[in-house]
């Protein structure tokens, strides 16, 4: 696999719970570790589709999939999301009639979309996004960290306190892939 034309598109099912929130969030997109895992064979955790957070986001999802049917992640997503390096507007974990895997709305305040949201992730293993239909954005970070097995840290800067968070997101991923050591870049090559 080297090129974006040999990616796996996410399952129709992943698409099908896109396609719901499309319905109030245009911009969504399915970025991440869902579509690290596939193309690499890992087993898939949850799938996170991110978009731009508005007032109303809390509204439109229980309109969409019913307010039983989400559970509020809030209280996790700092610590967990804190590598994406931007203002969280909220995390909500939705149940879908499409798929029994966990579906995670990740919304961001200042989105910006596809190119700006890869921008913000830290680590080129997972710099990947599909809008439903094609992947987004170019996978290039992805796929040199597949070949040299390496979880590429792309740090925007020399801020301690990021790089270790950053550090800490490569040691969770080692634990999927123990064949992968991580290597920092204090440039971001885009």
């Amino acid at each position: 696999m080297k090129n974006k034309q040999d990616l796996l598109p996410p399952l129709k099912e992943w698409c099908e719970a896109l396609r719901d929130v499309h319905t109030f969030a245009p911009e969504a997109i399915i970025a991440g570790g869902a579509l690290r895992d596939l193309n690499t064979g890992v087993k898939v955790k949850d799938i996170d589709i991110f978009l731009q957070y508005t007032d109303k986001l809390y509204e439109e999802l229980c309109n969409m999939f019913g307010e039983e049917n989400i559970s509020d992640l809030n209280e996790f997503s700092e610590e967990q999301y804190e590598t994406l390096n931007c203002m969280m507007g909220g995390v909500w974990e939705i149940k879908t009639k499409y798929t029994s895997t966990p579906v995670q709305i990740i919304s961001i305040m200042d989105f910006g979309g596809p190119k700006k949201q890869m921008k913000r992730f830290d680590i080129g293993l997972c710099k990947l996004c599909h809008d439903g239909v094609q992947y987004k954005t170019d996978p290039e970070e992805f796929f040199t960290d597949l070949e040299e097995k390496t979880f590429t840290i792309y740090c925007k800067d020399m801020d301690v306190k990021w790089v270790n968070r950053s550090l800490k997101h490569a040691h969770r991923l080692g634990k999927k892939y123990p064949d992968y050591v991580a290597y920092l870049v204090t440039e971001v090559l885009l």
